[in-house]
């Protein structure tokens, strides 16, 4: 286990790998006072966002500000942004479909994404609702995979249904019935005839790949 740097270690190497030599040059390029600089050596922490803003303008990993090591792959050190997003339901050509208005950006490792999809493909919502407690809890953060839409036995999905976004684990059954599961057993499987009315309105908008409870 790489053991992590003495706090004082940590700033002189943020200022050297800068090009600084001083305290007051980091806290000025920080934007912040030279006190400040000073109450984090006697406190013994560095922020996380300084550690963030040097690696980003010298191409070294945290890792390496944090540890003095190098990772071997590049992509193990790179962050990509995922959108979060907020999604309604609108019309066009007679048809209902999911816009998705991107809210923020959040942070995920490259090579994190990489094994388990197309992080081009990738969105991230709040989960509504407590249909699939006790796993995904209301406000939780789903991230969805918008490229894997072929529905595989017992796994869960985001799809909308008649201008509604359900979370819910999908089932195909034999004639043409699509079947949305909720975990909680308050909620009673909803069952879709394929060949019936509501068949346009349905979409699998992606495949759940995660999430993780906010407070």
């Amino acid at each position: 286990m790489a053991v992590k740097k003495e706090t004082s270690a940590i700033l002189d190497d943020l200022i050297a790998a800068l090009g600084f030599r001083r305290d007051m040059q980091l806290a000025a390029w920080l934007g912040i006072s030279t006190q400040a600089v000073s109450q984090a050596r006697r406190k013994g922490k560095v922020p996380e966002s300084w550690i963030v803003k040097a690696a980003e303008k010298t191409g070294l990993s945290m890792d390496e500000l944090y540890f003095g090591r190098k990772l071997s792959d590049p992509a193990d050190i790179r962050l990509l942004r995922i959108p979060l997003v907020s999604s309604r339901m609108i019309l066009r050509d007679g048809l209902t479909e999911a816009k998705q208005e991107i809210l923020d950006y959040i942070c995920f490792r490259e090579s994190w994404l990489r094994k388990r999809g197309d992080p081009n493909g990738m969105v991230l919502m709040y989960m509504s609702g407590d249909s699939m407690e006790p796993s995904i809890f209301h406000n939780d953060l789903i991230l969805i995979d918008k490229n894997r839409t072929e529905i595989e036995p017992h796994t869960v999905y985001a799809v909308s249904v008649d201008n509604g976004i359900y979370i819910k684990e999908l089932e195909n059954s034999p004639g043409h019935i699509l079947v949305l599961r909720s975990y909680n057993p308050r909620y009673a499987p909803m069952e879709i005839d394929l060949n019936g009315p509501l068949a346009e309105s349905v979409k699998v908008i992606g495949k759940i790949l995660w999430w993780c409870h906010t407070v």
